[in-house]
């Protein structure tokens, strides 16, 4: 997106955010703002920085936190809740994270809330369920819409070849500061026979930089995200692709076709894109010797497309082939098996418009755990990855900051230049 947001060209994408350029650039400085400041520097109550490395250790064999009363602010018989607030303000104009019994809505620029359920289904086996809200100010999910539109739009009229050099003329700030770990290698636009354009953005990472003022974060991006390979491709019910995106030896490619400001498929006549995809992903790390992921994980996604809200809602209804160590599928079947029974897992994430309150970005999530020896051994090495970023998050959160803020600071100095 930060690519796609330099060749919008002038500000056009920032302008989209509000009626006029005043408000467009109010909207855009909250959004971003409110982004810097949530996954910035944050200051924990004890309480929330206790808390966490329980629930993360625990995720896979939910029946050792269940019954652990300081773990929650409310329970039944069946069921255990925690929430957690977030606001500006804290120590050292920090972000502020806290534990809290029933917090209210988000009210306030930046606020933030968090509910995690558990639920007892039977022995053995439990599902969670957790809802995140951020408020960002009063940007519409329609003014997003549009801005978005626009960026599509306008790599339409852009001239074909490689933009990258137009990405740091028109976002500097933004370049420099996430250039410390990514190079942009290529943002190429092609125009073809059919009036649509294909978008190819290609990004490296290289720690050598960010090594000598964030060793810690590079240290985690080296040792767990540079060996991990990711993939995602989606698909409509015809079998046509609409983008992919490929990870992997340190180098993220996106390929995506617009047309008439929206998405077309890669390939063949444009069309409007379905309020339904498939979207296939693959995921593999590193874990000593072996390399072990998934294959072939595939959602549903239904798109929502209300005036007052604008997202996806992807829900995961198959099993996936998994790429485990000798024996461990056959001692896992039934556990592996379990996310996806029943109504399968559910993944959704939207901008809610709310009259008279502030637009939220809301995350909900819902999957199903049934328990085994073998999971209680994975879940101790995805407490140690945990725990390696932990070491790192500090670095890690600075430099969030410091590119949403430049990004910020790029996006408003567009939408004040003259219009072209």
């Amino acid at each position: 997106m930060f690519a796609l947001v330099a060749s919008a060209g002038c500000g056009g994408a920032g302008r989209s955010l509000g009626a006029d350029p005043r408000e467009a650039r109010r909207h855009a400085e909250d959004l971003l703002t409110t982004l810097a400041a949530r996954f910035g520097p944050t200051d924990r109550d004890p309480a929330f920085e206790t808390l966490r490395p329980k629930l993360a250790r625990h995720a896979l064999v939910p029946s050792r936190v269940f019954s652990d009363p300081s773990a929650w602010t409310a329970s039944t018989v069946a069921a255990r809740e925690v929430s957690f607030a977030g606001r500006r303000g804290g120590a050292g104009g920090r972000y502020h994270m806290a534990v809290r019994a029933r917090p209210p809505s988000p009210a306030a620029l930046a606020d933030y809330r968090g509910d995690w359920r558990l639920e007892s289904l039977r022995p053995g086996e439990f599902e969670w369920r957790a809802r995140e809200e951020l408020a960002v100010g009063d940007v519409s999910p329609a003014d997003l819409s549009r801005a978005l539109t626009a960026l599509f739009l306008s790599a339409e009229t852009a001239p074909p070849g490689n933009a990258g050099a137009r990405v740091r003329r028109e976002l500097p700030r933004a370049a420099a500061a996430l250039g410390r770990l990514f190079t942009l290698d290529v943002l190429r636009l092609a125009h073809d026979a059919d009036g649509a354009t294909a978008v190819q953005v290609a990004a490296s990472i290289h720690t050598e930089t960010l090594r000598r003022e964030a060793p810690l974060f590079a240290k985690y991006l080296d040792d767990v995200i540079v060996p991990s390979r990711f993939s995602a491709a989606a698909f409509d019910d015809g079998g046509r692709r609409w983008w992919d995106l490929d990870a992997r030896d340190s180098r993220f490619t996106l390929r995506l076709r617009v047309h008439t400001g929206d998405l077309a498929p890669l390939d063949g006549p444009p069309r409007p894109i379905p309020g339904r995809l498939r979207v296939r992903t693959a995921f593999s790390s590193r874990t000593g010797l072996f390399r072990t992921g998934v294959r072939d994980l595939d959602a549903e996604v239904e798109l929502v497309r209300f005036p007052g809200e604008k997202g996806f809602v992807a829900r995961f209804g198959r099993a996936p082939e998994w790429d485990l160590p000798f024996l461990m599928p056959l001692l896992l079947r039934s556990s592996l098996r379990r996310p996806f029974e029943g109504g399968g897992a559910m993944l959704s994430f939207a901008a809610v418009g709310h009259p008279g309150g502030p637009t939220l970005l809301a995350r909900h999530y819902r999957v199903a755990v049934k328990e085994s020896w073998i999971l209680r051994w994975i879940g101790g090495f995805a407490a140690s990855a945990v725990n390696e970023f932990r070491r790192g998050e500090a670095e890690a959160d600075r430099f969030t900051a410091e590119a949403f803020l430049a990004l910020r600071d790029d996006v408003a100095a567009l939408i004040d230049g003259p219009a072209r």
